[in-house]
């Protein structure tokens, strides 16, 4: 698991080796931020069902605001 895009672009993410978990794929945030791009500029971010926190940590990459992180 990686960041894919912003100032952490590539950094590696460790997450728990369950096989009741399962990471986004990068495809799947590349396509979540292609859709949404335009509709975050300058947002808040709300995370509340965080898990690893692989997609909290993908806006901040991106330098969108952040909001509380549960």
């Amino acid at each position: 698991m990686r960041v894919i895009s912003g100032l952490a672009r590539g950094t590696k993410l460790n997450s728990i080796d369950d096989i009741s978990t399962r990471p986004t794929l990068d495809r799947v945030k590349e396509s979540l931020f292609n859709i949404i791009n335009a509709k975050i500029q300058n947002a808040t971010i709300l995370d509340l069902f965080g898990g690893s926190g692989a997609i909290a940590i993908e806006f901040l990459s991106r330098r969108r605001k952040r909001g509380l992180y549960m």
